[in-house]
């Protein structure tokens, strides 16, 4: 898909990609905080964003 949409045939053209194992990991913690918060609306997700418990990411820090 990435070949399609950006014209990358290999991983190494992309220029940041810690970046986009961040911004993976991101939207994934964000969804499980949606998905509890049972709404998209910003105080109820990011207070439960705060209390998520750790979970297996792409990247550790």
């Amino acid at each position: 898909m990435a070949e399609k949409l950006y014209n990358i045939k290999d991983f190494k053209q992309i220029k940041a990609p810690v970046g986009v194992g961040h911004a993976y990991d991101l939207t994934h913690l964000l969804a499980r905080a949606i998905n509890r918060a049972g709404s998209t609306d910003r105080a109820k997700s990011g207070l439960l964003l705060k209390t998520l418990v750790p979970t297996m990411v792409l990247l550790q820090i």
